[in-house]
């Protein structure tokens, strides 16, 4: 059976919008560590054997007219490296001990964890009033698996118009 009728170009956009739906979740599930994790106040380093992947940090109070910079601080005092924490582009909160935690910050996956410190800081230097927490998460593997499953959709979907255009071609071909 050759596809021929147009309405086959639909069920290729189909299976490719279904699939990118179907990745967009599956890559959600990245967000749930931070959603659920235990946060522990600045105040307290990173435990020595944390091993490698991200580290969150929260906060109690959202300042969105302030620019906040966030940094993983790794050594001691003589050997001190900052590392910048990103801004994760998604709003996400977690509940703890009655607090209301905003993440505000993660760090890029594979990061060194071991014995390293958050520190978050207001750029306009103006005293901060708001807390700050961190926690050890997870490096981010449902991402590259939705994405596989949307390129694998998407590439389907390309077969699928691509076979119904020979398919349409072949019999046109034919009636002449």
């Amino acid at each position: 059976m050759r596809p021929t009728s147009p309405l086959w170009y639909l069920l290729a956009l189909l299976l490719a919008l279904g699939s990118w739906m179907a990745a967009a979740a599956i890559a959600a599930g990245d967000w749930d560590p931070m959603r659920d994790a235990e946060v522990t106040r600045v105040r307290d380093r990173l435990p020595d054997d944390a091993g490698s992947g991200r580290v969150a940090a929260y906060t109690d109070t959202l300042q969105p007219e302030r620019d906040l910079s966030c940094v993983l601080v790794h050594g001691s005092k003589a050997t001190r490296t900052e590392s910048p924490l990103h801004d994760p582009g998604v709003e996400l909160t977690t509940e703890q001990d009655g607090i209301t935690w905003h993440l505000v910050a993660v760090s890029d996956p594979g990061t060194d964890r071991s014995g390293t410190a958050v520190r978050c800081r207001m750029d306009d230097e103006v005293v901060d009033t708001a807390a700050y927490a961190w926690a050890t998460v997870p490096d981010p593997s449902a991402a590259r698996t939705g994405q596989g499953v949307g390129a694998l959709g998407t590439a389907l979907a390309v077969g699928l118009a691509g076979w119904t255009a020979y398919g349409r071609h072949r019999v046109r071909a034919s009636a002449r």
